[in-house]
């Protein structure tokens, strides 16, 4: 571009470009902007799916850290329940009650 601008500059010294190569340059720059936002879109998908929350270039930090946040609540809930129902069938019994209540749910979600 800034070998156009030298080659083609009138005889004030004011730079002016071809009309067909600002049009040539034009179509280069809305390729290249195509292109970038392609990129941009394929690295949002690749965090969204590796973090498992929505990941926006455009988003603030505070939205990304919130919902990472709530993610790893989740996750600790989850782990929590996991290690109740671990201790509640070391019992015979309780294991007995646990499979009864893992029936019950299983029925209900499944009507």
């Amino acid at each position: 571009m800034q070998v156009t601008q030298v080659n083609s500059q009138s005889t004030a010294g004011t730079p002016r470009m071809a009309d067909g190569q600002l049009i040539a340059m034009s179509l280069l720059l809305k390729e290249q902007v195509a292109a970038l936002e392609d990129d941009l879109d394929q690295l949002e998908n690749r965090l969204s799916r590796e973090l498992c929350v929505p990941v926006r270039a455009d988003a603030d930090e505070a939205t990304l850290s919130q919902s990472l946040q709530r993610m790893q609540a989740d996750q600790r809930h989850s782990a929590d329940s996991l290690a109740a129902d671990l201790r509640r069938i070391q019992n015979d019994a309780e294991f007995k009650r646990w499979l009864k209540e893992q029936w019950q749910l299983a029925k209900a979600t499944s009507a």
